[in-house]
C-alpha cells in the first residue's frame, strides 16, 4: 500500500509495484543488522581488535554470494533482497555475540529483556495491523483517498497499539509516563460509580462462593479422597523413581561417552583448536536454543523440509556441544530407552515392511523429526528457557489462530466431506488456516490451547495473567472454527487431566462449564459433536468401515505389521464398503497396523513412562510450578484422545509438535519443587 500511494501513478504499473514492495519488505528485515553492525564495528575498530570485524565481513560476504546464486534464480529480485538481508544480520549477530563474551554488561538480561518487550509490542502490533489492512481492502475506489485511507488507518493503529503493547509490559521507555498515566486512570476508575460497584459486586460474590457450603464440603471431600489416594498402590507406583532400575543397564554406555568427552577436552591439538575456534564458541546451548524457538514458531508456516534440516541443524549442536563437554550426560531413562527401541523398530519396518523403497523417504522425514527429544529434552531443563519456548508456540499459534478465524468468517472454500451438508446444512465453512485441513489444525490447537492454559496459571503479575488470558482465549475461539468434534473432544478432556493432577479447584468450574456448553455452543457445532456419538453422519460410517477393513489386516500381520508406508498398497485388498484411505484414521491402530506388536508394545511404554514421569514431577513438585509439567501431560492426553479418530502423524508437522510434547516433558527435573 506504501508503494502504491508513492509511485503507482501514469507509467509505474501493478507489476512494478509488486516487485518494489517485495525487496522492500525483504530488505527491511536488514534494517536492525545494518544499525547493530555498524555500531559494533566500530566499537571493535575503536578497542583496536579488527580481527572479528574481517571475520564478520567475510561471513556476512560469503552468506550473501551464496544465498544470491540460491534464491535468486527462483526468486529473481526478492531472492536478492533476501540474500542483503540475512547477510546484514548474520555478521551483527556474530559481532555482538563475541563482543558480549568479553564484556558482559554490553548485552546483559535486563536488555534482553526489553529487547522482547520490544519485539513483542511489535507482534502485537502487526496483527492488529493485518487486521485494520483486511479491513480497509473494502473501501471502495483505487483512487487517491482509497490508497491515503489504507495506508493512514492501519499506521494509526499500528503506533496506538504498539505503545500501548510497550505501555502493558513495562517496556523502559515508557516507564516514566506509566506512573503518571496509571494515577490518573485509577482515579477515574475509583471515581466511577458503575466500575466501583461491579468491582464491589464481584467481591461479594467470591467472598460468598468461599464461604457457602458447597465449597467448604467439596475442599473436604477432596481431601478426604487425596489421603486415600495418595496411600494407594497406584500412587505409589505412579511416584517411584523407575528410571533408577535401569541406570545400571546404561551406566557402561554413559561412561563410555564421557571417555569420548574427555578426549574432545584434553591436551591434544584438535581439542586445543576447537577450544580456540570463534565459530565454535558461538555454537552453544544458545544456539540450540535459538534453533529450536526457530523451528518451533516457523512449524505451522514453512515447508516440512525446512523443519526436517532446522532439527537435524539443532541435533548436530547438541551432538557438538555433548562432545565438547558443555551438555552433561546423564543415564539414560526409562523413556528415552524404549523412545530409542522405537526408531529402531521404525527403521526396521520401514525397511523389511512392502513398502519398501518408498518407505525411506518417511522414516527419515519421521526420525529426523523425532531428533527434537534430546535437544528439547537438554536445552530447556531450564524454567526460564522453557517458559521462553512455549510461549514462542503460542505467539506462533496465536497468528495461526487469528488467520483461522478469519477463514472462518469470510467463508474460505471447502472440500464438501468435510462439512458434510447433507446432514448439517448450517455447518458451511471450517478454518484450516495454514495446515490445510481442519482436523490438523485441531491437533495443533489442543496442544497449543492447553500450554496457554498452563502459562496463565503459572504467570504472576496482572498484565501476564492478561495477556496469556487473551492468547487461551484467542486459541480457543480458533480451535472452534476448526469445527473438528476430536479437537473439542481433545480439549475437554486435556482441561479435565490438567483439573485432575495439577489444579483440583477447577473441577466444580470444570462440572459447571461442561454443563453450560449444550446452551452456549452454536447448534450446528453441538449437532455435529453429538453425531460422533450417535454414529449417523457421514465421517463417523467412514470411519466405521475403514476401522472394519483394518482390524482384518492387524488379524494378518499382528506380529510385525505390514510396515511403514505400506498401508495404502495393503488396504485396497481388505477394503469392501469403505472408500479409498490413505490412513487408518487412528494413530494407535496405524502404529499397530505399520510395526505391528513389535512395534506397538515399546510405543505405549513410551508413553506410560513417559506420563508416570511427569505425574512424579507434579506429585513433588508444590510450587507454581507444577502447572506447566501439568499441562504439558494433559495437553498431549488430549491430543492422544483426538488420536482416536485421526492419524497424527499423517502430518509431519504435527508429529514435530508430538516429538517436541515429549522433549518437553523430559526436560522437567524428577525433583523438581521436591
Amino acid at each position: 500500500p506504501i508503494v502504491r500511494l508513492l509511485y503507482e501513478w501514469k507509467e509505474w504499473t501493478a507489476e512494478s509495484t509488486e516487485m518494489t514492495a517485495s525487496a522492500l519488505m525483504f530488505l527491511s528485515l536488514g534494517m536492525l543488522g545494518y544499525g547493530v553492525q555498524m555500531i559494533l564495528s566500530r566499537a571493535y575498530y575503536a578497542a583496536q581488535q579488527g580481527k572479528m570485524p574481517l571475520v564478520a565481513g567475510l561471513v556476512s560476504v560469503g552468506l550473501n554470494v551464496a544465498l544470491c546464486a540460491v534464491l535468486s534464480p527462483a526468486m529473481g529480485i526478492s531472492g536478492l533482497a533476501i540474500a542483503s538481508a540475512v547477510s546484514a544480520i548474520a555478521p551483527a549477530a556474530v559481532l555482538l555475540i563475541a563482543l558480549r563474551r568479553e564484556h558482559k554488561t554490553i548485552f546483559d538480561k535486563a536488555s534482553a529483556m526489553e529487547l522482547g518487550k520490544l519485539l513483542l509490542s511489535a507482534l502485537v502490533m502487526f496483527v492488529f495491523v493485518l487486521a485494520a489492512r483486511y479491513v480497509c481492502a473494502y473501501f471502495p475506489g483505487d483512487g487517491a483517498l482509497s490508497r491515503l485511507v489504507t495506508v493512514l488507518v492501519p499506521t494509526f493503529v499500528g503506533v496506538i497499539v504498539y505503545f500501548a503493547a510497550a505501555f502493558v509490559l513495562r517496556a523502559a521507555v515508557l516507564e516514566k509516563w506509566r506512573g503518571k498515566v496509571l494515577t490518573k486512570v485509577g482515579t477515574v476508575i475509583r471515581s466511577s460509580l458503575i466500575i466501583g460497584t461491579l468491582l464491589s459486586l464481584c467481591g461479594k460474590v467470591r467472598d460468598f462462593y468461599y464461604k457457602s457450603f458447597i465449597y467448604r464440603g467439596w475442599i473436604a471431600l477432596c481431601t478426604v479422597l487425596g489421603r486415600l489416594v495418595d496411600g494407594s498402590v497406584i500412587v505409589g507406583f505412579f511416584r517411584a523413581d523407575w528410571d533408577k532400575c535401569i541406570e545400571r543397564v546404561t551406566a557402561p554406555l554413559v561412561r563410555l561417552l564421557r571417555r569420548v568427552q574427555l578426549d574432545w577436552e584434553g591436551e591434544g591439538k584438535l581439542a586445543m583448536t576447537l577450544r580456540q575456534s570463534v565459530l565454535l564458541s558461538l555454537l552453544d546451548t544458545r544456539c540450540i536454543f535459538a534453533v529450536l524457538c526457530l523451528a518451533g514458531f516457523a512449524l505451522p508456516f514453512v515447508p516440512t523440509l525446512i523443519l526436517l534440516l532446522l532439527m537435524l541443524a539443532a541435533f548436530a549442536l547438541y551432538v557438538l556441544n555433548v562432545l565438547l563437554g558443555r551438555i552433561e550426560l546423564r543415564p539414560l531413562g526409562l523413556t528415552g530407552m524404549f523412545c530409542l527401541l522405537f526408531a529402531l523398530l521404525y527403521a526396521v519396518s520401514a525397511v523389511t515392511g512392502e513398502g519398501f523403497p518408498g518407505s525411506l523417504e518417511q522414516m527419515l522425514m519421521f526420525l529426523g523429526l523425532m531428533c527434537a527429544i534430546p535437544v528439547a529434552s537438554c536445552v530447556l531443563e531450564k524454567d526460564s528457557w522453557r517458559d521462553a519456548f512455549v510461549t514462542v508456540l503460542i505467539l506462533s499459534a496465536c497468528l495461526v489462530s487469528l488467520h483461522g478465524v478469519y477463514q472462518y468468517i469470510v467463508g474460505v472454500p471447502m472440500d464438501p466431506a468435510w462439512v458434510d451438508k447433507e446432514n448439517y446444512a448450517e455447518l458451511t465453512t471450517r478454518a484450516y488456516s495454514t495446515f490445510g485441513n481442519p482436523n490438523v489444525m485441531g491437533e495443533y490447537l489442543v496442544v497449543l490451547t492447553s500450554l496457554s492454559v498452563a502459562m496463565l496459571w503459572k504467570a504472576k503479575g496482572f498484565f501476564k495473567k492478561t495477556f496469556f488470558l487473551g492468547t487461551t482465549l484467542l486459541l480457543a475461539v480458533g480451535l472452534l472454527t476448526t469445527g473438528s468434534r476430536g479437537a473439542m473432544l481433545g480439549l475437554a478432556f486435556s482441561a479435565f487431566i490438567f483439573a485432575l493432577f495439577a489444579e483440583h479447584r477447577l473441577l466444580p468450574f470444570g462440572a459447571m462449564v461442561a454443563a453450560a456448553i449444550p446452551f452456549v455452543m452454536p447448534a450446528s457445532m453441538w449437532d455435529r459433536l453429538m453425531g460422533a456419538f450417535t454414529g449417523t453422519d457421514s465421517s463417523t460410517k467412514y470411519r466405521m468401515s475403514i476401522y472394519g477393513a483394518c482390524f482384518k489386516m492387524v488379524n494378518d500381520y499382528l506380529l510385525a505389521g505390514i510396515g511403514v508406508g505400506a498401508f495404502a498398497a495393503v488396504y485396497p485388498r481388505y477394503v469392501y464398503s469403505a472408500s479409498n484411505a490413505y490412513h487408518s484414521h487412528n494413530l494407535f491402530l496405524q502404529v499397530l497396523l505399520e510395526l505391528g506388536v513389535l512395534g506397538f508394545v515399546p510405543f505405549m511404554l513410551l508413553l506410560f513412562f513417559w506420563a508416570q514421569r511427569l505425574y512424579r514431577t507434579i506429585a513433588l513438585d508444590k510450587t507454581r510450578g507444577r502447572f506447566l509439567p501439568g499441562v504439558v501431560l494433559s495437553g498431549m492426553a488430549g491430543l492422544l484422545v483426538q488420536g482416536l479418530t485421526d492419524h497424527l502423524w499423517f502430518n509431519y508437522r504435527i508429529v514435530l509438535l508430538f516429538w517436541l510434547i515429549i522433549g518437553i516433558g523430559c526436560s522437567f527435573k524428577k525433583e523438581a519443587g521436591k
